[in-house]
């Protein structure tokens, strides 16, 4: 599980795999690897987290208690704000879809700020790589 805090800290995270046209889905009950993304602070109880992709949406589907930038709750950025334990619980239902037939390198960059304005801006990041499924063997084209 990657934990991004508001301040700073050290961990880089490892890449998470999948295939074009699919949608990744960031939880603990994953298997056989989970990979969810949760945040905290220790000296705060309420959070605004910023998501923000480049080459697809992310959608939050548990919106419980939680108050919506602009109302969006997928997008290319979707920033909410709530409770730690229900910031969480909406972090638990993060999904990340690329674009139609898009494949390459993506980042999912994640950034908390806490009740005092500071952030974690800098070291929130998922990197994602989005591949293309292979079709069973390689294929065999007539010269003829």
């Amino acid at each position: 599980m990657k934990s991004i805090v508001a301040e700073s800290t050290n961990a880089v995270p490892t890449a998470q795999t999948m295939f074009a046209n699919a949608t990744l889905r960031f939880s603990a009950t994953n298997t056989p690897l989970a990979n969810a993304v949760s945040t905290g602070d220790p000296d705060s109880t309420v959070l605004t987290v910023s998501l923000t992709v480049t080459n697809g949406t992310v959608a939050v589907s548990n919106l419980t208690g939680l108050t919506f930038a602009d109302s969006r709750t997928n997008g290319t950025n979707v920033t909410f704000t709530g409770l730690t334990a229900l910031v969480n619980e909406a972090l638990e239902s993060l999904a990340y879809t690329p674009k139609l037939d898009y494949f390459g390198d993506e980042t999912l960059a994640i950034v908390t700020t806490d009740e005092g304005g500071r952030t974690n801006r800098g070291n929130g990041t998922v990197p994602i790589l989005v591949e293309i499924p292979t079709l069973g063997g390689v294929p065999k084209v007539s010269l003829e």
